[in-house]
């Protein structure tokens, strides 16, 4: 079974009480981008439509992402690309892909559906994640060509059961594939990292 015929099959249902709408790092930085565009009215592009520095040094502020604070990007750099934030980069794709909003000019503006799923974050949820997890591929962004060995539909039902008690990346990691044996299957790994970003 592909992604996308799980992603046909599956319903997704999620309330705004839900505590865990906002365990998604992907999901609060869209919510966090779309609401800075309701505020400012556009984010800015460069001549190759990437979203201009000022946003993506405030993104890398305002996101806080796993692994990829301020500090961690700027550690290296005096200045920031989208592309050397790749969420950002992902989380620009998405928001194309998903019509939640379009290029107009040199600038990035919200369309019609995304200003209705600004103040509704349940609706913005369900218009992302799904997408994000079954349509997006993954290992475009992990610099390795294989996808990781599995498939969703035993994926998702073990990390319903073991995210029920809360766990982490590893956790999981050995929850797939086993308790590792050796310190080097850190490519596997990263390959596994790309697929639970969401």
């Amino acid at each position: 079974m592909t992604p996308c015929e799980i992603f046909e099959m599956i319903k997704f249902e999620i309330t705004e009480d839900c505590p865990e709408l906002y365990n998604s790092p992907m999901f609060r930085a869209a919510q966090k981008t779309l609401t800075y565009v309701a505020e400012h009215g556009e984010i800015g592009l460069t001549a190759t439509k990437a979203f201009k520095r000022t946003f993506v040094h405030w993104a890398a502020e305002a996101f806080d992402w796993p692994g990829m604070g301020h500090d961690e990007l700027f550690a290296m750099n005096k200045v920031l690309n989208e592309y050397e934030f790749p969420p950002l980069e992902i989380l620009h794709y998405l928001l194309l892909e998903t019509k939640l909003g379009r290029r107009y000019k040199n600038t990035f503006r919200l369309s019609a559906k995304g200003k209705e799923r600004v103040p509704d974050p349940a609706a913005l949820f369900m218009e992302i994640i799904p997408f994000y997890l079954f349509r997006i591929d993954h290992s475009a962004f992990s610099r390795f060509e294989e996808t990781p060995i599995g498939n969703w539909d035993v994926w998702l039902n073990v990390i319903n059961v073991e995210a029920d008690g809360g766990a982490r990346e590893g956790d999981l990691f050995a929850a797939f594939y086993g308790p590792s044996q050796h310190a080097d299957n850190w490519r596997e790994q990263m390959m596994f990292a790309a697929r639970q970003s969401s």
